[in-house]
């Protein structure tokens, strides 16, 4: 019989141990994997945005005839920024009010006679009607007045104005952005695998890293 001369290595080694009376040892590393909960805490980069925002428009068309908006004004809810041109509109409700005005002394008279058994019920349903009729028209020629108007929706401070005394407006022409930064949010992002631990009214810890400034939400 042969054997190799690795094998007789082998055994010549594990005689030779044993000879000397030592075992031999090997030093291993080793980890047990248990469950455990996550930390709950999360870091994400943020950005701060006005708490509101929007972009002034013309809601009609027509001339631009006065403009008191001013590039990085500060405004209060309300203020009157930019008016266009309403003589038309001024001259049809001028004649909407004399309608209506018509209307209702006719529906009175009518309504005297109905109660002396002068007029007739139907004459005086028609009368009352023309009254109704009237005070819609001049309604919406109201409606039409308010939005030759531009005015603040919201208190804040105004960007550039884009506009000038004199331009003619389409609807939908941009004046200017108003912008509130009295109250800031922040947007961020949160990766999928963790949205199943985040709840409504969790802490939120912000920290600006480039002025050192941190606080709680």
């Amino acid at each position: 019989a042969a054997c190799s001369s690795e094998f007789s290595s082998s055994a010549s080694q594990k005689k030779a141990s044993s000879a000397n009376g030592k075992t031999r040892m090997l030093r291993v590393s080793g980890y047990i994997a248990v469950p455990d909960s996550t930390s709950g805490t999360y870091t994400a980069n943020g950005e701060l945005v006005a708490k509101a925002q929007v972009d002034l428009k013309a809601e009609a068309s027509g001339k631009l005839v006065k403009l008191y908006a001013k590039d990085g004004q500060k405004v209060s809810k309300g203020t009157l920024l930019a008016k266009l041109d309403d003589a038309e509109l001024q001259a049809n409700l001028k004649s909407a009010k004399t309608a209506l005005d018509l209307a209702e002394k006719k529906a009175a008279r009518t309504k005297t006679l109905y109660g002396k058994d002068g007029a007739t019920a139907e004459e005086l349903e028609s009368a009352e009607s023309a009254v109704e009729s009237a005070k819609a028209s001049k309604e919406l020629i109201e409606a039409q007045l308010q939005k030759t108007e531009v005015r603040a929706p919201f208190a804040g401070t105004l960007g550039v104005v884009e506009v000038s005394e004199g331009a003619w407006m389409t609807s939908g022409a941009q004046i200017a952005t108003l912008t509130n930064t009295s109250e800031l949010k922040v947007e961020f992002e949160l990766p999928q695998r963790f949205s199943r631990y985040a709840n409504m009214g969790d802490k939120v810890v912000l920290i600006d890293t480039e002025q050192g400034i941190k606080a709680d939400a």
